[in-house]
């Protein structure tokens, strides 16, 4: 009798799980208090596999989500998802990332998305106006959401071959590299001054996408020299050659 009530319980879990997984998305969204900020279009699928024409997070926006639950995440009753988003074709990043803790603290892991550097350069606030060129590579080990951003962060942004447009001509920067850490709930972004600009500089994404930040410019002999006039729209230099930056 104990084996056949085993068995029974077994089945009926079973029949449970594929029933949440077979079930329109539609029908669960409706179900769920999404946060303000997040907004979906064209959601289509089933919990197993769902697909999403546009995610917008404030004036983020991501395009062609395919969402696939994986199924022995749910018996450690703690759903996990790879997420796929963006294409060749599409203007916005691109990537693919783990998302898991949506009971909890939403996790994001081993992401690894592209943004182009022209659509991050038109959200700050520069010193000149210029255009910037290339793909910007974001690969994050952890993030988790807190508030108002994050609780914790750890992973890489990297831009290769950077080069940018300002004063009508095209000027090669070299190549970037910079920590993403978390600071008391900002996400925080530490570029390492190894740069052909001599650029130090710390930038954080605050509560609502307000992004802000400092540092400073010290022109070396790798400096471009194209560059060089437009450092007077930035201001004099200290008293050790850099230049102040704010955002």
């Amino acid at each position: 009798m104990k084996k056949w009530f085993a068995y029974g319980a077994l089945f009926l879990s079973l029949y449970l799980v594929f029933v949440v997984m077979l079930m329109p998305v539609s029908f669960v969204l409706s179900q769920v208090s999404m946060p303000k900020a997040v907004k979906l279009y064209g959601v289509s699928g089933s919990v197993w596999h769902t697909k999403v024409a546009q995610l917008q997070y404030n004036d983020v926006l991501l395009d062609d989500l395919d969402i696939r639950l994986n199924l022995t995440s749910l018996f450690a009753l703690d759903p996990n998802l790879s997420v796929t988003f963006g294409s060749a074709m599409s203007k916005g990043p691109e990537g693919e990332m783990q998302v898991s803790g949506l009971l909890n603290d939403i996790k994001i892991f081993d992401a690894d998305i592209l943004v182009s550097a022209a659509e991050i350069a038109n959200k700050l606030t520069l010193p000149i106006p210029m255009s910037a060129h290339g793909m910007v590579n974001v690969k994050l080990q952890e993030f988790v959401i807190g508030k108002p951003v994050c609780n914790v962060t750890q992973g890489r942004v990297t831009w290769k071959s950077a080069s940018v447009t300002a004063l009508e001509e095209k000027v090669t920067l070299g190549d970037f590299a910079g920590d993403l850490t978390c600071e008391q709930g900002a996400l925080a972004l530490k570029i390492a001054p190894e740069n052909d600009l001599g650029l130090s500089f710390t930038a954080y994404v605050r509560q609502n996408a307000r992004i802000s930040g400092n540092g400073y410019l010290t022109p070396g002999s790798n400096f471009p020299e194209t560059l060089k006039p437009a450092l007077s729209f930035i201001g004099k230099p200290d008293n050790q050659g850099r230049y102040r930056l704010r955002m």
